[in-house]
């Protein structure tokens, strides 16, 4: 997961400095293990 968050980061701020203005946003998402035992997994439209 490191080097994909290592990835992304090295894009926005490669990106940021092609830019004139303007704002950029980057998501470091976790690996979602804790929401796996939820039940709205299994809930029909959850």
């Amino acid at each position: 997961m490191v080097l994909t968050h290592l990835g992304a980061v090295y894009q926005a701020i490669k990106t940021a400095r092609e830019m004139e203005q303007g704002n950029i946003m980057v998501i470091l998402a976790d690996g979602g293990w804790k929401y796996l035992s939820m039940d709205f997994w299994n809930t029909p439209g959850g």
